[in-house]
């Protein structure tokens, strides 16, 4: 054919043509059409109120099978029990389905990026009518070709996630002078994320390893969790209003990472335990966190002083000695001052200290 490459075979320069290729428009020209149905009702009747909300949305990319799916469910209800006790809850829950292949950066300089700027834009790498890949004669890594990558490798990401939260407010008092409100609230976020990389044994990128054909398989359980509790008290004369308040949070971490890696996989297969090689690494994380405050609030002198001090107290299991608390103290001062300055209705001036501790990460 009048043209090779010292190294190369001439039989892999069967892919070029007379033809100028584009390979960005080629690969990231398509113009799939996406969609996103959403359904929302809401409403209330004898002091219960209500939302519910469902979403389903599939967005495809410009690449070549890249797109995310997603659905949705959204449920709030509150009701007022008489005139002391209010309570709100709300929960969500969520599935993707994310196809991103392979792109960015992959380690291994396959992108599609990666491999078009080395590629002379006479070579043609589109599917034959045969459903064959052209190799790549330029391509760093094993003749790889974007567009079989693309249509082979399989990337799916599965997301399942549930977001819940419980909010409860009981007045005990409640006077012209005096308040005495307790608010309970409470919340997780539950989520499994399903990742795998399936990459077949006939494919040119997998020739280059001693046993073709791989997969890999990631799954986190992740589960964050909290509690938390105040209890305030507010007084109301003529010359201040002073409202003290003492109250507790509590959060708990759990998460479980889990990644097979499995080499030698025949096509079709898609157990890593069918592998000729496997690999697999494991990480779990749990953590607890508990803090207790008290705090005192004064506004005085015609609602222009106001006065703030605190107290914080945590501990956490990240810590060497778990069951030792550290304290945090607050305090500040503000004295709004008007028209001081002309067209201006305030001014205030305002000096406060502070003291709070960085969560060690685990194990430090």
């Amino acid at each position: 054919d009048g043209w090779t490459s010292p190294g190369m075979d001439a039989a892999a320069w069967t892919a070029a043509d007379n033809k100028c290729h584009d390979y960005q428009q080629e690969f990231y020209g398509n113009t799939p059409l996406s969609y996103q149905t959403q359904l929302s009702l809401r409403g209330n009747s004898g002091g219960t109120n209500f939302f519910v909300s469902g979403l389903a949305s599939k967005d495809n990319g410009l690449a070549l099978n890249d797109y995310k799916q997603e659905q949705s469910l959204r449920i709030n209800l509150g009701h007022q029990f008489g005139g002391r006790l209010n309570l709100k809850a709300s929960s969500q829950l969520i599935h993707s389905l994310t196809q991103r292949g392979v792109f960015g950066n992959d380690n291994t300089g396959i992108n599609p990026y990666t491999t078009f700027s080395a590629t002379p834009s006479f070579i043609d790498l589109q599917q034959r009518a045969d459903g064959t890949f052209p190799r790549n004669p330029q391509s760093a890594v094993g003749n790889s070709n974007p567009f079989q990558n693309a249509d082979r490798i399989k990337t799916p990401e599965n997301v399942y996630r549930l977001i819940g939260g419980l909010t409860g407010s009981y007045n005990f008092m409640s006077t012209e002078r005096q308040t005495l409100d307790l608010t309970m609230t409470g919340g997780i976020d539950s989520y499994n994320d399903e990742a795998r990389i399936t990459s077949p044994a006939d494919i040119y990128i997998e020739q280059i390893n001693a046993n073709p054909g791989t997969l890999v398989v990631n799954e986190s359980n992740v589960v964050n969790a909290n509690l938390g509790g105040t209890l305030a008290h507010r007084y109301t004369t003529g010359a201040f209003v002073a409202t003290t308040s003492a109250g507790f949070g509590q959060a708990r971490r759990n998460s479980n990472l889990v990644t097979a890696i499995g080499r030698g996989v025949f096509p079709g297969v898609t157990s890593v335990g069918a592998a000729v090689q496997q690999f697999v690494a494991q990480q779990q994380d749990i953590s607890k966190d508990l803090g207790m405050f008290v705090q005192e609030e004064l506004l005085t002198m015609n609602e222009r002083l106001f006065l703030t001090g605190a107290v914080n107290r945590e501990r956490t299991s990240n810590n060497g000695d778990a069951s030792k608390f550290y304290s945090y103290p607050k305090a500040s001062i503000s004295y709004r001052v008007p028209e001081v300055i002309p067209k201006v209705s305030g001014f205030e001036v305002r000096l406060a200290y502070g003291e709070v501790g960085n969560q060690p990460t685990q194990g430090k």
